[in-house]
């Protein structure tokens, strides 16, 4: 059966675009292989500590939005690999020399959204781009090491400066860092 027909019969669409398709479409595959990351602490509006480093994969439009949004909110979980693979490229771009080893942390979602969505997407994410990591070699761990040290409402249908204020501070360090040498990173 060709892949039309299939998307015909079971209603398959790219969740970056639309089209018809039973994962990402051609246009929207390349987009993803085409990935940029770039560093955005600058344009945090501040809410990057000082000294620390904030990168992202790509620029937070079409179709990376929609796919994200596709992810967390319409239950495509096999997006998790092929994020997670763009996010391993990330790190691997802004911290090239991983020798010492590379510690995931992920922002935790509220509890009522991992409630709702069946799983805690964030902590996927990190798992999916740890196997990557690993396949090249790079020794990853992942945890959760923050807990919400207040409430936060759900990101969904936020722009940038609401996302921004939701996520001031909301979380703090829980147990003890990895050992000396060892990279911290962050997804969300």
């Amino acid at each position: 059966m060709t892949e039309a027909a299939a998307c015909l019969l079971w209603g398959s669409v790219c969740p970056g675009c639309g089209q018809p398709a039973a994962r990402l479409c051609r246009g929207c595959a390349q987009a993803w292989a085409h990935a940029a990351p770039r560093d955005v602490a600058g344009e945090l509006g501040g809410c990057a500590p000082q000294g620390v480093a904030a990168w992202a994969a790509t620029t937070y439009a079409e179709p990376w939005r929609e796919c994200l949004v596709s992810f967390k909110e319409r239950g495509a979980w096999w997006l998790a690999q092929p994020l997670g693979e763009v996010l391993a490229l990330t790190i691997a771009h802004a911290a090239p020399a991983l020798a010492s080893g590379v510690y995931l942390v992920s922002v935790p979602s509220a509890p009522r959204a991992i409630r709702e969505r069946g799983w805690d997407t964030t902590r996927g994410l990190a798992r999916a781009a740890a196997v990557t990591l690993q396949g090249v070699g790079v020794q990853v761990g992942v945890g959760a090491r923050l807990r919400h040290a207040r409430g936060v409402r759900d990101q969904a249908g936020l722009g940038a400066q609401r996302r921004s204020q939701n996520l001031a501070a909301p979380s703090r360090q829980q147990g003890t860092g990895t050992g000396a040498g060892s990279w911290w990173w962050m997804t969300s």
